[in-house]
Parts: C-alpha cells; structure tokens; sequence
C-alpha cells in the first residue's frame, strides 16, 4: 500500500482552519485487492472566550474504485461544540460533534454520526503531571 498525504493550514488568534487529504493506493499488482481511496479532512474552529470554540472537521471519503450508482462518496456536514478546561496542569479539550451524510454509499453507508472527544496532548506539559 502506498499513501501521498499533506497538509495546509492556519491558526489565527481566533479561528484555526485546514486540510489534510490522503490519497491511498494498492501496490500489490495484478490479482491483488485493488485499492484507490481519498479521505480529505478539512476543519475550522472558532475560539469563543474562557476555553470554548464552535466549528467543524469531517472527513470527505472517496473509494475511485467503486462501482458506479451512488457508492463511491461519503461527505458529511455538521458542527460541534468544545471546551477546553484544566485538570490539575492537564489541559483537556472535551468536544462533541453531530456530521448528517447527505452523500453516502447505497449499501452500507451511515447516515449520523455523533463523536465525544477528550484528547490530551502531553507533550505540551513540561514536569510531573501528578
């Protein structure tokens, strides 16, 4: 398998917006499963005062080597809503966010999707987190 990726992006003092797309494919030639997919996330969020911000990051889905009549897209629109709040010197950043697929594939595609996210990054932290 083979991947071409990048990124592009920009964080302001209130908003931060970007892209990030993947291209895979198959290398394993002739009779191997074939594989051609791009997932392209893009997001963009805005930073409202005392930790909170509103915005979006789906992730486009496209499989070129699908069958023809409605299979071959998945791109979902939604918002989510977050915050980031401190335990003890750990910044934590809890988040949900709702994506509808208007465009999915016929036979198996979702419909909603519904995250809840808390990531932290620990490598921001300098000395012992307890």
């Amino acid at each position: 398998m083979a991947v071409g990726t990048g990124f592009l992006g920009y964080l302001g003092e209130h908003f931060i917006a970007g892209v990030f797309p993947q291209q895979w494919w198959s290398v394993g030639g002739a009779g191997s499963n074939t594989t051609s997919n791009l997932n392209v996330q893009y997001f963009a969020s805005y930073f409202l005062p005392d930790g909170w911000s509103v915005g979006t990051s789906p992730s486009l889905l496209v499989n070129w080597s699908a069958p023809p009549g409605g299979n071959m897209l998945t791109f979902p629109v939604g918002a989510s809503i977050a915050k980031v709040q401190r335990l003890g010197i750990l910044p934590v950043r809890f988040a949900v966010q709702g994506m509808y697929m208007p465009l999915r594939p016929n036979v198996f595609g979702q419909t909603w999707l519904i995250q809840l996210v808390a990531p932290v990054i620990l490598k921001l932290i300098k000395g012992d987190l307890f």
